[in-house]
């Protein structure tokens, strides 16, 4: 039966089919106006960027609390998958549409997930989603069977997600859970600041709103720390179709001049705000990770401080991996900080190798085991 591995971030969330690479997905809604219809997924494809809407928010930290909408959001990314071509989820189903009940679901939950929000979850996954089999975990659990960290025998993993930054201490591949620290100084703090940056560096009246413009924003954002290669951004409204276009340009090219509708962001006179944002993010991280280490019994400190491995959306980020690197290296006693390869999707690469264990399969909670038992039957045995 094929396997599905979900990775559910608070901003995105990574599908795939186990043995395949992830595709990435938004994990939250926008409402426009005073339109009480979120839309989301697939919905948001093709809107333009200067749409005036509010993020809705479903999961932080792994806490799913907007089921309905999270359910509606896995069923389109599903879909997505299965309309793939590159993906053999429709080759393994030969349906029309993906029936959740041909699949096992590889998933993330909560590290500090109350008892009853971990029944909630397997409750949905089998009564609302109909999977055939579950196995939830925090995402420091797969971390550990990342490539990079199976061969490490102890460490920390700073996991730098969008609704804030996780520290856990791991020993052997296994994470030591009680270890874990969260700081909430993520990408809703990123966008805070990135916002001022904007509004420092560009004529007020050119971004109206920027506020409530959360795709141009994040269009910007992304624009921005992806655009080392160049020293350029060019923003332009088209008026005949009521959009922006934001793109890296070469500096070689010229400035527009007297254009109204373009405006040309030159990264080289904003490094100063820029190194600024970052070290606001950053500020908090070294007296975590230290705090992490001490929290661990003294004879196993000295083993942990060895290696810092970054993982997470906001680890891809290079400007900021780089100013991160320097201050855990000058103001903890880390040794060695690593950033594993395609942070961004590190869980699910942990989740892939997790797949392919016999740990997984005598893991699963499957239909008959969850109709036989119910939730708290399972957690007894």
């Amino acid at each position: 039966m094929p396997t599905i591995l979900l990775d559910n971030g608070s901003h995105t969330l990574k599908m795939g089919l186990a043995g395949e690479p992830p595709r990435i997905f938004p994990n939250y809604a926008l409402r426009i106006g005073d339109s009480n219809i979120p839309l989301y997924g697939s919905y948001l494809h093709g809107l333009p960027l200067i749409t005036k809407g509010y993020k809705t928010s479903v999961c932080k930290a792994g806490e799913i609390y907007e089921w309905s909408l999270e359910g509606s959001i896995w069923r389109d990314a599903l879909l997505q998958l299965y309309q793939d071509s590159d993906c053999k989820l429709s080759n393994c189903l030969h349906s029309l549409v993906p029936a959740c009940s041909d699949l096992d679901l590889i998933t993330t939950t909560s590290i500090d997930a109350h008892p009853a929000a971990r029944r909630q979850l397997l409750e949905y996954c089998f009564e609302t989603m109909q999977f055939a089999s579950v196995v939830a975990q925090p995402p420091q659990a797969y971390l550990t069977r990342h490539p990079l960290l199976a061969n490490a025998t102890t460490g920390i993993m700073l996991d730098m997600g969008y609704a804030g930054v996780y520290t856990t201490a791991f020993l052997y591949t296994n994470p030591i859970l009680y270890s874990h620290t969260f700081v909430d100084c993520g990408g809703s703090l990123l966008d805070n600041l990135f916002t001022e940056l904007l509004q420092e560096t560009i004529d007020p009246g050119f971004l109206v709103d920027i506020r409530k413009r959360c795709l141009l924003v994040e269009s910007l954002r992304n624009c921005f720390f992806d655009a080392a290669g160049n020293s350029q951004i060019e923003i332009t409204f088209c008026p005949e179709k009521k959009n922006y276009s934001v793109k890296p340009i070469l500096d070689s090219l010229p400035a527009p001049g007297g254009d109204e509708d373009r405006y040309i962001l030159d990264i080289r006179n904003t490094e100063d705000v820029m190194q600024n944002i970052l070290e606001q993010i950053v500020a908090h991280i070294p007296n975590v990770i230290t705090t992490c280490i001490q929290s661990l019994p003294t004879e196993l400190q000295a083993l942990s401080q060895a290696n810092v491995f970054l993982c997470g959306g906001l680890a891809k980020i290079s400007p900021l991996t780089e100013i991160l690197k320097d201050a855990l290296l000058t103001n903890t006693t880390a040794d060695n900080v690593v950033v594993l390869p395609n942070p961004q999707t590190s869980v699910y690469d942990g989740m892939q190798a997790y797949a392919e264990t016999t740990e997984y399969f005598r893991s699963r909670i499957t239909r008959q085991l969850y109709e036989e038992y119910g939730c708290a039957g399972l957690e007894h045995n």
